[in-house]
């Protein structure tokens, strides 16, 4: 209920524009810091995107379920956006399917690989048709743009290596097929991942994922918690850059 209050806010404040994106997750360490069981992860989920709706309707509800018990709610002011779009991030065949279900729009893992995307369309799409909801694929990646490949590599690259190197460590589905690290390298985990170098090659590389699994939107993610980076005032001209000579292009 508090977060779907929070989302009420900011979309007031946005003028409608927000959008609520939720994920199952996968680090033991992320359930830990709550006390929840991991394995009971799917079902409590379920359950909060239930909740969610009910909320986001602005009508009175009560819920009990084996997780949250909610009685006599009504949430207001709820959200501009009817109804209130929740985006849901999901790899593996099942979550997609649950994306598909449950979700307004599937956002693609953001270091899932091209081929590892693909077979997972057509999951979605069969999902989205059996639950009635008209499709809408989000396609989140990792992404650069600077004035050469060069400055990409040099700015990003120890960046967004730090983040997949935990996310290896942590069997993160993307990088369960990387066996060796010395295969675990930019240069090898760029290719039909990682959107970066001059606007000329994000926009090839763009519309080569259009061309392939046809998203409707797309997020580019600059900045990795894990090494706090690259700097903010990099960021800001990666953004302006991208706004001036990619997205024109697309």
């Amino acid at each position: 209920i508090r977060v779907a209050e929070d989302l009420a806010t900011l979309d007031a404040i946005a003028g409608g524009r927000a959008r609520l994106g939720v994920g199952l997750g996968y680090q033991p360490a992320d359930f830990d810091m709550f006390g929840i069981d991991a394995s009971k992860r799917v079902e409590i989920f379920e359950e909060c995107m239930a909740v969610l709706r009910h909320c986001f309707s602005g009508e009175r509800f009560s819920y009990t379920g084996k997780h949250y018990h909610v009685e006599n709610v009504r949430m207001t002011p709820r959200p501009i956006a009817q109804p209130t779009p929740i985006w849901i991030g999901a790899w593996a065949p099942q979550a997609v399917r649950r994306a598909g279900a449950l979700g307004d729009a599937w956002v693609i893992g953001p270091s899932a690989s091209l081929s590892d995307v693909e077979p997972l369309v057509d999951v979605y799409h069969e999902a989205a048709a059996r639950a009635g909801v008209k499709p809408k694929l989000v396609l989140m990646r990792d992404g650069w743009v600077a004035n050469t490949r060069r400055e990409a590599d040099e700015v990003y690259g120890p960046e967004v290596m730090t983040a997949y190197q935990d996310y290896w460590q942590n069997r993160a589905l993307a990088f369960q097929g990387i066996e060796s690290k010395s295969a675990f390298t930019l240069e090898n985990l760029a290719v039909d991942r990682i959107i970066m170098g001059t606007p000329e090659d994000c926009v090839e590389q763009l519309k080569r994922w259009q061309q392939v699994i046809g998203a409707d939107e797309v997020m580019l993610r600059l900045r990795h918690a894990h090494s706090g980076g690259p700097p903010h005032a990099r960021i800001m001209n990666a953004i302006e850059l991208f706004g001036r000579e990619v997205i024109p292009a697309l």
